[in-house]
């Protein structure tokens, strides 16, 4: 269970995510780039770390763009190492996770269900970006994955995701069964 500081550094964190990408949306509108175009994502991501803010490495959000600011690759960033065995293809999980827009905007926080979500790693039950970002995981372990759109939804979005969205995840590893 998490403590009710842990708890606000979480929310704190997911703030200020929020900020720093629509401050980065901002300045490619005033660089003459639609806002409808992919946000760029390059600049530094503050995260909570056990009470403590720290930024997430913004060259590796700056690598993984293109010049046009567009996210070409996931970008996983491990916030807490777990222990034990790690997550491979073929396992099943159970995972605690927010999903964001840039903007901020909470689509699904498993949380707030109160039930972690279980499904096979592998098994085309997630998001591809899910496939990929959970591997290499262990108990315990709490991982950010920015994931580019060809990696979750692509163009036709679903439900409250729209299409073309770069989404935030993050994910805490609760079990491996």
């Amino acid at each position: 269970m998490f403590s009710k500081f842990e708890l606000i550094g979480a929310g704190v964190c997911v703030a200020l995510m929020a900020t720093a990408i629509y401050l980065l949306q901002l300045q490619t509108a005033f660089d003459n780039t639609a806002l409808s175009q992919p946000a760029l994502v390059s600049g530094a991501v503050v995260v909570s770390e056990a009470g403590n803010d720290r930024v997430v490495q913004a060259a590796a959000l700056r690598e993984a763009t293109d010049n046009k600011g567009k996210l070409n690759r996931m970008v996983i960033d491990d916030i807490k190492i777990g222990a034990g065995a790690e997550v491979k293809n073929g396992d099943t999980v159970s995972v605690h996770y927010a999903g964001r827009l840039q903007d901020g905007t909470e689509f699904d926080n498993s949380k707030k269900r109160g039930a972690p979500l279980q499904f096979k790693v592998g098994g085309g039950q997630v998001i591809k970006g899910w496939e990929e970002g959970l591997v290499g995981m262990q108990v315990g372990g709490e991982r950010i994955l920015v994931i580019p759109p060809e990696m979750a939804y692509g163009d036709q979005g679903i439900g409250p995701i729209p299409g073309g969205a770069t989404l935030i995840f993050s994910l805490e590893l609760v079990a491996i069964n």
